[in-house]
Parts: C-alpha cells; sequence; structure tokens
C-alpha cells in the first residue's frame, strides 16, 4: 500500500480541506477535488491518498494515481458493511471506482477498467457511470454493450412515456439518450453489422436534429465507402 505521509502532502490536505468546508458553510458549491475529499473527511486515513490520487488524475499521471485509488479501495471495500456506510460515502466509493476505471482505460487495462467501472454503476447509479461503463465496453470490445446500451435506453424511453403533456427530460437525460443513441450505431458498426448500423443510424437523421443529424449522415457515409 502507497501512503503518503510527509508533513507537506499531509498539510495540502488539511489545508484543502478547511477551504472545501469554508466554502459550504458560505452556500458555495464545490469543485469536484473538493467533492471528493469532503466526502472521505470522515476517514482520516484515507485523506492523503484521495488528495494525491486526485491530483495525479488532474495532471494525467494515471500510473501513479492509480496507487493511491488502490488504497481507497482496498479499505472501503474491506468495510463495505460496516455502520460508518452512508450515502455520501456509497457515492464516494463509487467515484473512487469510476476514478479507476477511467486511469485502467487510459493505461490500456480493457478488462480491469470494465471491471471498475461496473462496480461504480451498481455502487451508486448516474449518467456519468452508466456512459463510462459503455465507454469501455466499446474500447474493449465487450458484446455486453448492447445489452447495456438497450437496457438504459428502454429506461429512458419508459420514464419519457410517463411524463405530462408539460413535462420534458432533464438536460442530463437527454444528453444521455443521444450519447446511447450514437453509441449503439458505432458498435453496431465495430461488430461489422453494417444493415443494422445504417438502419440506426438512418432513424437518427431522420428524427435528430442539429449535430446528431449532422454526425450521423457522416457515418452513414463512411459506411457506404467501407463497403465499396
Amino acid at each position: 500500500i502507497v501512503r503518503a505521509t510527509d508533513a507537506k502532502k499531509t498539510a495540502g490536505v488539511k489545508y484543502m480541506e478547511e477551504e472545501a468546508n469554508k466554502k459550504r458553510e458560505n452556500g458555495e458549491k464545490l469543485n469536484n477535488d473538493e467533492l471528493y475529499l469532503v466526502s472521505i473527511a470522515s476517514i482520516p486515513q484515507l485523506g492523503d491518498s484521495a488528495y494525491w490520487g486526485r491530483k495525479h488524475f488532474n495532471q494525467k499521471r494515471f500510473a501513479e494515481a492509480l496507487k493511491y485509488f488502490e488504497n481507497v479501495n482496498e479499505y472501503l471495500e474491506n468495510n463495505f458493511f460496516e455502520d460508518f456506510w452512508d450515502d455520501p460515502l456509497r457515492e464516494y466509493f463509487s467515484r473512487n471506482s469510476w476514478y479507476m476505471a477511467f486511469c485502467h482505460s487510459e493505461l490500456g487495462n480493457a478488462t480491469l477498467a470494465v471491471y471498475y467501472a461496473e462496480k461504480a454503476c451498481l455502487v451508486y447509479p448516474c449518467p456519468l457511470h452508466y456512459m463510462t461503463y459503455v465507454k469501455v465496453l466499446y474500447r474493449a470490445n465487450d458484446f455486453r454493450i448492447f445489452h447495456e446500451i438497450n437496457t438504459r435506453i428502454a429506461e429512458i424511453e419508459e420514464f419519457a412515456e410517463k411524463l405530462g403533456k408539460d413535462e420534458v427530460l432533464s438536460e442530463a437525460q437527454t444528453e444521455m439518450y443521444e450519447f446511447l443513441q450514437k453509441a449503439a450505431a458505432l458498435a453496431l458498426i465495430r461488430f461489422r453489422k453494417y444493415d443494422d448500423a445504417k438502419d440506426k443510424l438512418q432513424c437518427l437523421i431522420d428524427n435528430a436534429s442539429g449535430e446528431i443529424k449532422e454526425w450521423a449522415q457522416k457515418k452513414l457515409e463512411e459506411i457506404k465507402h467501407r463497403r465499396t
């Protein structure tokens, strides 16, 4: 286990935590770094790992970041059923898994990227985690991507059907739905199901607008040239 225990590192963590708490007391919105640290403040022995893992992550030093995220993951997995677990800590655990998935994906470790992305979704479902899971499944050439995409599309469409006439999908839901439609077409192309991909892209061209429509038209032309 990597431990960051020197005085300079500990002081950096303490300062960041104090500043985050001040902002929260003043009603200000915390950024990702602050949210990440404040969520784990109840477990002081993980403060350094949380801080330095995120710091290396921001610098795109993914191999170094993983060493610290692994510290956090090991502790939280071993204590998952303890009484101190609450929703904020559960969200933190899932975010730590998301960081690990992203790092492994960037380092070319496809199997581990899929594993941690799936864990993030199971522990704390949210659009960011679902979208990341689809991305790493795509990079891993994992056929399960079709099940994941179809499941999420069906959930959003079912939710949309239940909305009142004056209600609309949230911005996050709309973004995820558009992402899934594009991911479905890309996955079909990846697995050389070109006829199905053409049908999906044509459906987007007929029903979408703006950037998505332009994107679908471009991809459809690419398939036609690829098959000639």
